[in-house]
């Protein structure tokens, strides 16, 4: 412990000069002490954001696995999903999830899916902050018809197409080796090839894209429910 200060010995010049130092002292321990509540503050809101549910699960059949950075656990229903999630269905596993305001998609036996925050280039005044990532197998999703508070739906598949729906539509996706391939059941899409920043937009009920890895894609003509070629 220090000693006392002898007031009285350091004179006027003396006294003003401690009172000074005790004054800066005062204030940097209070400025520090304001820093490190706005760094603790900064990272509490930060934590929370990210860990903001953007999904929900709502039917699962069979086992599905939920993984969450290093830890895997099995999906349950009622699950909440956030970015950073990601999905794995065993052979005969499927679930169904409710996305942020609207669409729902199914998810099939054989799929990875992940959650992830939406790129710089497919950001809109829309949008929601998340996007969809296939990395194999299929998926089928469907939006209801657009309302005042709609979001753009961007599902990326295996970085080689980009799939936005802007309004409403019933389309499935599906990664294999080296194919991607989307199939429109109503409404419509824009399809972006990654390759070549070429854009598409499928109107077409029935009709489907598939696309290479060399950025090379096929049209196939409308399909009814049995496989057969409908009218052109």
């Amino acid at each position: 412990m220090e000693p006392p200060v002898n007031f009285d010995a350091l004179g006027l010049s003396g006294l003003i000069w401690y009172k000074k130092t005790v004054l800066a002292f005062y204030l940097t321990s209070m400025q520090m002490t304001v820093r490190g509540l706005i760094v603790i503050l900064g990272l509490t809101l930060f934590t929370t954001a990210s860990a903001s549910p953007v999904a929900r699960v709502t039917a699962l059949a069979s086992a599905v696995w939920l993984h969450q950075g290093d830890e895997k656990r099995r999906l349950t229903a009622n699950d909440e999903l956030g970015i950073g999630d990601r999905i794995v269905t065993g052979e005969n596993g499927q679930a169904e999830i409710q996305l942020w305001s609207d669409p729902t998609l199914r998810i099939y036996p054989g799929t990875e899916i992940s959650i992830r925050a939406r790129e710089k280039s497919e950001e809109s005044s829309t949008g929601s902050p998340a996007a969809l990532y296939l990395q194999l197998g299929k998926v089928c999703a469907r939006t209801g018809p657009p309302t005042s508070t709609e979001r753009d739906f961007v599902i990326t598949v295996a970085d080689k197409m980009i799939a936005v729906i802007h309004q409403s539509a019933h389309l499935c996706l599906s990664r294999g080796e080296e194919l991607s391939s989307v199939r429109l059941r109503d409404g419509s899409v824009e399809i972006t090839n990654a390759i070549d920043r070429s854009i598409l937009v499928l109107s077409e009920a029935g009709i489907e894209l598939d696309l290479n890895d060399d950025g090379s894609y096929q049209l196939l003509p409308p399909t009814d429910p049995d496989g057969r070629e409908g009218p052109r």
